[in-house]
């Protein structure tokens, strides 16, 4: 199973947002996704995790640096979309230690190349929101569900709102994988190797934080798309 061992996460937007949704928007819709997903109802009280939005970001490149600072970006393809597979609405690529499942980094990439996306309910397009909900359980480590009628179905019926809210089978396997307990208090949302809004390659050499990462050919990394 994959998990954030930590209880609190941060995720970001990368700033220049999309021609079809302005950062604004991104920001607020991605935060009420993440929402949904903290305010589950498990038996004891909310999943053992927060998922903090901390602030917008230059970097758009799916990426996890050992040896820089790191960041949890969403981020959308306006230009071009990079994935095979031209149905694929979003994916998220989470980066993780293939022996005890912990993972490292997550980034949504949302194909605004191939696709129309609603912001809105009246709008035509495929309904970001519902999406966002989607590839925010794939960042929280959940993979698809085999039950046509929760989020984390793997395919979305164009029009439709219903995933944007939580069935019992999501919500049975977010409560899994984070049981309700204890606040996490202040949160230390700081990802491994410390917080760049830079990507790697523009950071200078060293920049990361003093938190040290996984062994050797630890990391692996899981691609979930809507």
């Amino acid at each position: 199973p994959l998990l954030w061992a930590r209880p609190c996460v941060g995720f970001n937007v990368q700033r220049d947002a999309s021609e079809q949704a302005s950062l604004p928007q991104a920001e607020a819709i991605f935060t009420k996704a993440f929402e949904a997903w903290m305010n589950a109802a498990c038996s004891g009280g909310h999943p053992g995790i927060r998922a903090s939005y901390t602030g917008s970001v230059a970097c758009a490149t799916v990426e996890y640096n050992t040896d820089k600072a790191n960041a949890n970006v969403v981020m959308f393809r306006d230009a071009s979309w990079p994935h095979s597979g031209t149905g694929v609405l979003a994916m998220t690529t989470v980066t993780f230690s293939r022996s005890t499942g912990e993972i490292y980094d997550a980034d949504i990439e949302v194909n605004t190349a191939l696709h129309d996306f609603a912001v809105a309910d009246t709008a035509p397009g495929a309904d970001l929101l519902s999406v966002a909900t989607h590839e925010a359980g794939h960042f929280l480590g959940l993979s698809h569900s085999a039950d046509p009628e929760a989020t984390m179905f793997a395919v979305y019926t164009p029009g439709t709102i219903s995933q944007r809210t939580l069935e019992a089978d999501d919500v049975a396997g977010i409560c899994d994988a984070y049981p309700a307990g204890a606040s996490p208090g202040e949160c230390d949302t700081v990802p491994r190797h410390g917080f760049s809004s830079l990507c790697g390659a523009d950071q200078t050499e060293g920049g990361g934080g003093p938190e040290g990462g996984g062994a050797p050919g630890d990391d692996g990394g899981s691609g979930g798309g809507a």
